[in-house]
């Protein structure tokens, strides 16, 4: 039962993880209302495949919680940050994927992209989305990071994947440091692509372990 769940975890990360990969390539990258309007199936797919994917994410680090726990208490601290970060990704994701496309659907004659109102509105949602990725940016970089200093103690996972983890976070650092954001769109995928492609790795060794130990 131990050696499938550890299987069943892997798979859930990795899965999810690749979830969100499709997500990065199929999310549009804006415009106005009326090419937002036209590209609606494309928004609610998309999102859809985001929140779907949120809870495989927390089922296979759940698994890598509980392995790392008996070597280092704090890595309960690393899923509860994950937790919050997918939490508010599905909160930006159903604004974002279910919301607008009903706003937009309720604006029934064209209008102006010119317009002050459609300009509120579009520099509120940026706003928005802006704080909700500083959120689920910051959770991932905090349960990326405690979780890449557990696997290097507890020896469990291969010290590399750890090392690879932190490394992630300094890259995500130079940016910060440089003064720039990197909440914009491509910045944004990128380091949803870092991370799932860890993610991956990470949920890959989970069903190695389960072959090879018996973990509690």
């Amino acid at each position: 039962m131990k050696a499938n769940s550890n299987t069943s975890s892997g798979n859930a990360l990795i899965i999810g993880s690749v979830m969100l990969i499709v997500t990065m390539v199929l999310h549009p990258s804006g415009g106005s209302i009326d090419y937002m309007r036209r590209i609606i199936p494309m928004i609610i797919i998309s999102h859809t495949i985001a929140m779907l994917s949120m809870p495989l994410l927390v089922l296979g680090f759940r698994r890598l919680t509980q392995i790392l726990d008996n070597q280092w208490l704090l890595a309960k601290i690393a899923f509860i940050y994950i937790c919050f970060a997918l939490l508010t990704g599905l909160i930006a994701a159903s604004l974002n994927g279910i919301a607008i496309p009903l706003l937009i659907n309720a604006i029934k004659s064209p209008i102006n992209n010119d317009a002050p109102v459609v300009k509120m509105f579009f520099t509120y949602n940026g706003i928005l989305n802006q704080a909700f990725d500083y959120v689920f940016i910051g959770g991932l970089i905090c349960a990326t990071g405690i979780w890449s200093i557990a696997i290097i103690r507890a020896k469990i996972l291969p010290s590399w994947v750890g090392f690879l983890g932190i490394g992630l976070i300094l890259i995500v650092f130079i940016p910060v440091v440089s003064g720039s954001s990197i909440v914009h769109l491509n910045g944004f995928r990128l380091f949803i692509l870092g991370f799932t492609l860890w993610s991956i790795i990470v949920g890959t060794l989970l069903k190695r372990i389960s072959v090879a130990f018996n973990i509690i």
